[in-house]
């Protein structure tokens, strides 16, 4: 098993019961794509026994208003966004973890998933996180819909701090990392076709290289989007953050 540690500080163990008490009476709130649902799931895992009641799955909450509503991305991407994950968790401290897991960025949505969690309150925190897709939405069939990638990713996501500022609740930007590991917690396997990319059986995810950015190298590979990037490591990174 390797132990991911950080070269300029200490990372206390994750303690479930430590963490359920530090955010007692607070609400997270993950908004993102794919990666904010694994480490999503991955947090709910960890709190184990701290859980009181959960429902999560990848149907979107029929009776709500975001549920019922088509939203369209931004831009001349001409799509809908896909919205993949919903999750409720309630612990017995009386916190609760909310995801709302979409594949893209659309501010519109945004402010509708935020004014249904309304109100929104200073001791919430809001963990959002986008921007793995755009390359794949920059392509429909085989014509170039866009190709500026980095000015729509940074425009979209000024937009989304922009709304964001307009709540009282601390935010936090998770970003993306190529660092994972083999194994138990850090591999994704697949073993079907998705999305029509021909895929090769049981393929596992590798250990980044030293100096590996996201960007350059692991977005190029579809494969490794899947791969877990350390989520127990993202989640005691977290509680080190909020509750040292």
């Amino acid at each position: 098993m390797q132990v991911f540690q950080p070269h300029t500080c200490s990372l206390k163990p994750w303690d479930a019961a430590a963490f359920s008490q530090c955010i007692k009476g607070r609400r997270l709130i993950f908004i993102g794509d794919s990666t904010t649902r694994q480490q999503f799931q991955s947090l709910g895992c960890l709190l184990g026994t701290a859980v009181a009641s959960e429902h999560a799955g990848p149907e979107w909450n029929a009776s709500s208003f975001t549920g019922g509503k088509e939203y369209m991305m931004p831009g001349n991407f001409g799509r809908p966004v896909t919205k993949s994950f919903w999750g409720d968790v309630q612990l017995r401290s009386g916190a609760s973890l909310h995801a709302r897991i979409i594949g893209s960025y659309s501010g519109d949505l945004l402010d509708d998933l935020l004014a249904e969690l309304s109100p929104i309150e200073p001791s919430d925190m809001i963990i959002v996180n986008f921007g793995a897709w755009y390359p794949a939405f920059a392509w429909q069939g085989d014509s170039l819909v866009d190709s500026h990638l980095l000015d729509r990713f940074q425009r979209d996501m000024t937009d989304m701090l922009r709304r964001l500022r307009t709540h009282p609740a601390q935010i936090l930007w998770r970003s993306y990392s190529p660092s994972h590991f083999g194994g138990e917690q850090g591999s994704f396997i697949l073993d079907k076709k998705d999305q029509g990319r021909e895929q090769q059986d049981k393929m596992e995810c590798t250990a980044s290289e030293e100096g590996e950015t996201w960007y350059d190298d692991f977005i190029k590979s579809y494969l490794r989007h899947f791969c877990s990037n350390v989520l127990h490591t993202w989640n005691t990174v977290l509680f080190n953050s909020i509750c040292a």
